[in-house]
């Protein structure tokens, strides 16, 4: 069953704009995002995880928090079978993420319990990390906050190297 991860961003208190709009205007929501950035200390959205037959799953919270604990770091642990928790950065809630054989199984404070195939979700909670982090160098280019996502592209690269070598692995006769 395929899993869809994508990234919203605050571009106001109400207003959280999807990453394909983002992308495509992204002159045009610049400044807000800027100044949403500015107001709350940090780039704030969701990280929206969606599949057919389950129920969606919106974490609301820190963008860059998110992208690197959820879409980087928690990924090798999920790939050796392991139950990872990150709790909120803003908020006292957490998020459970137990992978057992071919299956990862999401529950939380805040969200309804749902079951994905590991292997979909990992990658694409990865391909949205990944978007994710080009999307926070591009908002913050030219600003002091611009070294910020530095060790987050560092973790990036070396989740990606142990993901090339985990589905090499398991492709491999």
């Amino acid at each position: 069953m395929p899993v869809f991860v994508t990234f919203r961003a605050n571009v106001s208190r109400d207003t959280c704009i999807p990453e394909i709009e983002i992308e495509e205007q992204f002159d045009a929501y610049h400044a807000a995002l800027r100044a949403e950035q500015q107001r709350l200390g940090a780039p704030n959205g969701a990280i929206i995880i969606d599949a057919v037959g389950q129920p969606e799953i919106r974490i609301e919270d820190e963008l860059d928090y998110w992208i690197y604990n959820l879409c980087f770091d928690a990924l090798p642990d999920l790939l050796a079978g392991a139950r990872v928790e990150r709790v909120y950065s803003r908020y006292s809630q957490s998020l459970v993420l137990d992978a057992t054989g071919h299956d990862l199984v999401l529950s939380g404070d805040a969200i309804p319990t749902v079951h994905l195939d590991l292997k979909e979700a990992v990658q694409s909670l990865y391909a949205c990390g990944m978007r994710g982090l080009r999307f926070l160098k591009r908002l913050n280019e030219g600003t002091v906050y611009a070294g910020d996502f530095d060790p987050i592209s560092r973790r990036a690269e070396a989740v990606r190297r142990e993901l090339d070598s985990t589905f090499l692995d398991a492709t491999t006769p």
